[in-house]
């Protein structure tokens, strides 16, 4: 048993939950055990050869000027009162005890936030950090908690190696884009910032995601992040928000189209059930509507747009719509990809009598009401909702599903919101029943 090693970490311990360890000036409160009353447990004073052991040790300890200690008044040589430590040889201590100091490890990180800090501002020389606000927002939060706590806690995980590996996960983000890329494999991404295609994914991605989750997510849907807890997105969907994926995005839509790109088009028209488009290809490429559109669709669930795309072949009455996969909390990417269709929207409604009308289907949910919401104050202003009523939600209440008080707390604070109004109707009802719908209780109806 290594006395001195299991005495000093004790001791350190004790040092970085107290005052002294955050303190920039000298505390006057010892970072003690008191030995006696048990506080350092192999010491035994039954035990006569390792007490004596012991006091050989702390004899040594405080000839290396690492701790002082006093006796039991009365039992001078014989049994130990109290050990502290020498503050002002606090680094000398973690290196005899084999420890790095926190304050040594966050200093480490600190050090390359700073450089993300600085990528962080050219970036804004650049006029690019709308898209990346956020990472400001989280280097900002990393070097306030690393200055105020000094060690590795919330929002950077505890370990140096992972702490360092989520700020250059950071930086490559700023890099992408000043890049102006508009999506980056994850496996690429990996290969250019840790030299391994298996890195990111097996260590950084879900936190990564968490972050995004905290720190992106609110900004993007105009809530504060405790309101979008009960938000079911994957992994996938956050890291879509910053332009990483496993695969190319794809998009899907059934209706007729044309894309050009340099003077060249194409007729989407000729695929009557769904049209299909890599991101890969959004460079330089428009979208045109031909004159038989009246409505565009967008439906959040896959499900349902496969139902709806079959209704469209088969029923005449579908003939003048387009119908638009959503997917629900979109990329950049399908962002940009949506600022397409609405360009065209507005181009079309602008040579004919009648404007084309734009509506969205989701779920009669806290998520539902979030993906109208930020396509229409992104893309549509004037965007409709479609089967999200309360003849909707009463109809097929046999199918919908129990909220927590959480839930509804969350679903209330909507009702003061009046970039909701248009669901408050139903909101009451949700609330009224204790319930929420998805979409899909729809089909076939």
């Amino acid at each position: 048993m290594d006395i001195a090693r299991l005495l000093l970490q004790d001791l350190l311990k004790k040092y970085e939950s107290s005052k002294a360890f955050t303190s920039p000036g000298p505390v006057q409160r010892r970072v003690q055990l008191n030995v006696y009353k048990g506080e350092f447990k192999p010491y035994d004073i039954e035990d006569y050869e390792r007490k004596v052991h012991i006091h050989q040790v702390i004899s040594q300890l405080r000839d290396e000027q690492l701790i002082d200690y006093t006796w039991m008044r009365g039992e001078e040589q014989h049994i130990l009162h109290r050990i502290w430590l020498k503050i002002e040889r606090v680094d000398a201590a973690y290196d005899r005890a084999g420890l790095v100091s926190p304050k040594a490890e966050a200093g480490r990180v600190l050090a390359e936030i700073d450089i993300a800090w600085t990528d962080f501002q050219h970036a804004e020389e650049e006029g690019t950090t709308d898209s990346i606000a956020w990472i400001g927002t989280v280097l900002a939060d990393m070097r306030r908690v690393l200055s105020e706590r000094q060690r590795l806690t919330s929002p950077l995980p505890t370990s140096r190696e992972q702490a360092l590996k989520l700020v250059a996960a950071l930086r490559g983000l700023i890099a992408l884009s000043l890049s102006g890329q508009q999506e980056m494999p994850e496996r690429v991404f990996s290969i250019q910032i840790y030299g391994d295609s298996k890195a990111f994914a097996q260590q950084v991605r879900t936190r990564l995601a968490s972050l995004i989750r905290r720190y992106l997510l609110p900004g993007l849907l105009g809530h504060p992040a405790e309101r979008l807890d009960d938000l079911d997105l994957s992994e996938d969907e956050l890291l879509g928000l910053v332009n990483l994926s496993r695969s190319p995005e794809i998009f899907e839509w059934s209706g007729p189209l044309t894309l050009m790109r340099c003077g060249r088009q194409l007729d989407y028209g000729f695929f009557p059930l769904c049209g299909t488009l890599s991101a890969a290809e959004l460079n330089g490429l428009s979208i045109e509507l031909p004159a038989q559109v009246q409505r565009i669709l967008f439906v959040e669930n896959r499900t349902n747009f496969y139902w709806l795309m079959q209704q469209r072949t088969q029923n005449e009455d579908w003939q003048d719509t387009l119908l638009i996969y959503h997917g629900g909390c979109f990329s950049p990417a399908r962002g940009h990809f949506f600022h397409q269709v609405q360009k065209a929207a507005e181009h079309a409604s602008a040579s004919r009598a009648e404007p084309v009308t734009v509506y969205h289907w989701g779920d009669i949910d806290l998520g539902g009401f979030f993906m109208f919401s930020r396509l229409q104050h992104s893309f549509f202003p004037q965007l409709k909702p479609w089967h999200m009523d309360c003849h909707d939600l009463l109809s097929n209440i046999s199918q919908a599903q129990p909220i927590s008080r959480a839930y509804a707390e969350r679903l209330q604070a909507l009702l003061v919101d009046e970039r909701f109004a248009v669901f408050h109707d139903v909101i009451k009802i949700a609330l009224e029943r204790g319930i929420r719908l998805e979409q899909e209780a729809l089909l076939g109806k």
